[in-house]
């Protein structure tokens, strides 16, 4: 019984040093992130193209603005307001899929008819009397 008692003590020592040390061997550090808003995950990648491009920054490169959700939170129309010179005000409409937003259309800043047409009403006529659509020829 005495025995697997120290040896119950010394494989949680063995555990206790691989913590404290493994950090040190691994170079690691602590990273915390900051937790975004809801959505700017999926904003951000919207405004990417390519493998190489950096992904915008809530906050930074953008703030969303006038967000609103439609049929019980399953559709969302929010506007990322640029907050430099690179980019524009860009509109974007997300719909939940499997519990996770995403982006169907946009970034843009208007919307032809055709596309629209597939969307709820309360969507599509919320974005007709936005001004936020275009006959497409």
């Amino acid at each position: 019984m005495r025995r697997s008692g120290t040896k119950l003590i010394i494989v949680a020592l063995l555990l206790l040093i691989a913590l404290a040390v493994r950090p040190i061997i691994l170079g690691a550090k602590l990273v915390k992130l900051p937790s975004a808003p809801p959505l700017t995950g999926q904003v951000s990648q919207a405004f990417t193209s390519g493998d190489t491009a950096t992904l915008p920054r809530q906050g930074k490169d953008y703030q969303l603005q006038n967000t609103l959700y439609f049929d019980n939170r399953q559709w969302v129309v929010t506007t990322a307001k640029a907050l430099n010179t690179t980019t524009n005000d860009s509109m974007l409409i997300l719909h939940r899929q499997d519990g996770i937003y995403k982006v169907v259309m946009g970034p843009g800043s208007a919307f032809p008819s055709t596309q629209i047409s597939v969307l709820p009403a309360d969507v599509a006529n919320y974005l007709t009397n936005l001004g936020a659509v275009y006959e497409s020829l």
